[in-house]
């Protein structure tokens, strides 16, 4: 350690504590910025926990550690990936975090493992934008299971628009209404509706969520022990809420996450208004056999369209590709057909990502006469796949 130098910060923690932070930290922190302070992330520790805090600008990411022992407490701005990578290579139980500030200006992070100590610069002479904690008091403010929330945006986020030709399309829906929350996700061509009922939702309120909100907090709650999701809108922001839980040597410690994120603006469409009921047949196949013989016609799928034929009579249905350039197939498929049989078009892709995710072993689509589209159900989901338009039979 340099002489003549101050320590501003000086924490214990264990490694894997940090280490499963800031790689969630790392997600937002942004490869290279118009704001050079953004590439880094700011230490923040109190006596009894210390702050993780990153921001690409659009969204900013709190992270709190209370299993720690903080001899000094102070803040830093420190580069995430190289400290997340020094991490990463350790097998030490513990590290420890020290800053100290020269005389000379200098401002040095030194990282200490029972298998190697580091030193890293420090940012200093730039101020790191603020990120405001979860409000604690709001009326629009939901709790939802985590692995319940993990389920409905991995059912739902697939449908965004990604092609963002429309910005509010391209996000999530988010509503809460009459005793249940909804998620949904659609482009305009296919369409996924989560719905949980809880008697514990007693506002009503609304909202879009950013992709890029949605993706980092899939990512969260993809990792083992997520707790439950807190959810609050404050006008044109939303606050989330969770947490994960390390398993270690110890037992179990929490590490709370935070994302602040602006909503997106605009008026969602109002999609139920077009969801076809009351249908006249049905096609039920077993999801394992359909999933097959789709992907297996997909490979001779060309165009933008993807487009696939159904042709359901009695106990077996052909699948071909729409389009006819470098080959064709066609595959038989058992089913069970209720009601008028016709043949149907549809996108290859939209009925693939379905039932990738789709959890009964059998599979029924619904069918109309005014062409409004093919539903699927299952508990708690909706799914609309809009047709394409068949080739007339030869």
């Amino acid at each position: 350690m340099e002489q003549n130098s101050s320590t501003t910060l000086h924490i214990r923690c264990d490694r894997e504590d940090l280490l499963a932070s800031l790689q969630v930290a790392a997600t937002v922190v942004p490869s290279n910025s118009a704001r050079p302070i953004l590439t880094n992330i700011l230490f923040r520790a109190s006596d009894d926990h210390i702050e993780i805090l990153a921001t690409d600008s659009q969204i900013g990411l709190r992270i709190v550690i209370r299993r720690l022992e903080a001899l000094q407490p102070g803040e830093a701005i420190v580069p995430v990936k190289q400290l997340l990578s020094i991490l990463k290579e350790s097998s030490s139980n513990h590290v420890e975090l020290q800053v100290n500030h020269s005389a000379e200006g200098r401002s040095l992070l030194h990282i200490i493992l029972h298998d190697g100590r580091y030193t890293i610069g420090t940012v200093i002479g730039d101020t790191f934008p603020e990120i405001s904690p979860f409000p604690d008091h709001s009326e629009q403010r939901v709790v939802i299971p985590g692995g319940e929330c993990e389920r409905m945006i991995r059912k739902t986020a697939f449908a965004m628009d990604k092609d963002r030709s429309s910005v509010v399309l391209s996000g999530l829906f988010f509503m809460v209404e009459e005793g249940a929350c909804v998620m949904t996700g659609t482009d305009g061509k296919v369409l996924s509706e989560a719905i949980l009922d809880c008697n514990q939702f007693q506002d009503s309120f609304h909202a879009v969520l950013p992709p890029s909100t949605v993706q980092h907090l899939q990512r969260i709650l993809q990792q083992d022990g997520s707790g439950d999701v807190e959810l609050m809108i404050d006008r044109k922001v939303v606050f989330i809420r969770t947490t994960i839980k390390n398993n270690d040597r110890d037992g179990i410690g929490s590490i709370q996450i935070e994302i602040t994120s602006r909503l997106v603006e605009g008026v969602y469409p109002s999609y139920r208004n077009v969801l076809p009921r009351d249908p006249n047949a049905t096609i039920t196949f077993d999801r394992e056999a359909l999933l097959s013989a789709v992907r297996r016609t997909a490979l001779m799928v060309d165009g933008t369209t993807k487009g696939v034929v159904i042709d359901a009579h009695d106990d077996r249905a052909i699948l071909r590709n729409m389009v006819v350039t470098g080959g064709n197939a066609e595959i038989p498929v058992a089913c069970t057909v209720t009601g008028e049989t016709r043949r149907i078009g549809l996108n290859a892709n939209n009925l693939l990502n379905i039932l990738r995710i789709y959890e009964r072993d059998t599979v029924s689509i619904e069918l109309n006469r005014d062409g409004k589209g093919m539903i699927l159900r299952e508990p708690g989901m909706t799914y609309l796949i809009m047709p394409i338009s068949p080739p007339k039979e030869s």
